[in-house]
């Protein structure tokens, strides 16, 4: 869980041997969920309150609508 998040910092979900596979984004941002743990490879977004289902998601980055 990532509370307040600053815009445009990754933040690492799990570890990459335990992936998330699920989740809600409850913030004012449009997340985008990441395979690895630098925010470099995937780019599926979840926007705000919004559940997600995932294969693989070890990495997410908030960023407001439009930046």
């Amino acid at each position: 869980m990532v509370d307040n998040p600053e815009p445009h910092l990754c933040y690492e979900l799990s570890d990459p041997e335990e992936p998330a596979i699920g989740g809600f984004n409850q913030t004012v941002f449009p997340a985008t969920l990441y395979v690895d743990g630098n925010c470099r490879y995937g780019g599926r977004t979840v926007r705000p309150n919004e559940g997600f289902t995932a294969d693989a998601a070890v990495s997410v980055q908030f960023s407001p609508a439009g930046a």
